[in-house]
C-alpha cells in the first residue's frame, strides 16, 4: 500500500473531501490559503515525529501527506460539528491505525500508523488554536484598513 498508486489515491480522497472546508475556515484569499497551508505542513511535521519517536530514532520509512491529511480529518470535524464531530471523525481513523498497529505483531503491514495517529492528534489540537489566531490577526488587519 506505502509509497505506491494505492497511497496516492487515499491521500488524495481525504485531501478534496476535507480541504476546501478547512481552508474555508481559515478564511478568504491568501490568509485561508496560509492558515491551510501553516496547519497542513504544521501536522505533516508532527506526525512525522511522532514516528520517529515511536521507533525510538531507528530506521523508518516515511512518504506521501499521509500525516497531513490525517490532521485534515480532525480538522474537517472541528468545522462539521464542534470538538463531537472531530471526535466523530477522528476516533475511527485512530482506532483503524491502532489496529494495523496491533496487526504488526502478526504480519508486517508498512503503513506509517504511529504518523497518521500524530497527524490527527496533532490536527485536533492545532486547528482551533491556528483558526483563532488567524482569525485575531485578519480583524487586526481590517481594522487598521478602515
Amino acid at each position: 500500500v506505502h509509497f505506491g498508486f494505492l497511497h496516492v489515491a487515499m491521500n488524495s480522497v481525504i485531501l478534496v473531501s476535507t480541504g476546501r472546508e478547512v481552508e474555508a475556515a481559515f478564511g478568504p484569499g491568501v490568509r485561508g490559503m496560509t492558515g491551510f497551508l501553516v496547519f497542513f505542513f504544521a501536522c505533516s511535521v508532527i506526525g512525522a515525529l511522532t514516528s520517529v519517536l515511536a521507533h525510538n530514532g531507528g530506521p523508518t520509512a516515511m512518504a506521501g501527506a499521509s500525516t497531513g491529511v490525517s490532521g485534515l480529518i480532525a480538522a474537517a470535524g472541528w468545522v462539521r460539528g464542534g470538538w463531537r464531530g472531530m471526535a466523530s471523525l477522528s476516533l475511527p481513523w485512530i482506532g483503524l491505525n491502532v489496529l494495523i498497529g496491533v496487526s504488526n505483531m502478526f504480519a508486517s503491514i508498512p503503513i506509517g500508523w504511529m504518523a497518521h495517529i500524530g497527524g490527527t492528534v496533532a490536527g485536533a489540537v492545532l486547528f482551533p488554536v491556528l483558526l483563532a489566531l488567524f482569525r485575531r490577526v485578519a480583524d487586526r488587519v481590517s481594522s487598521t484598513h478602515l
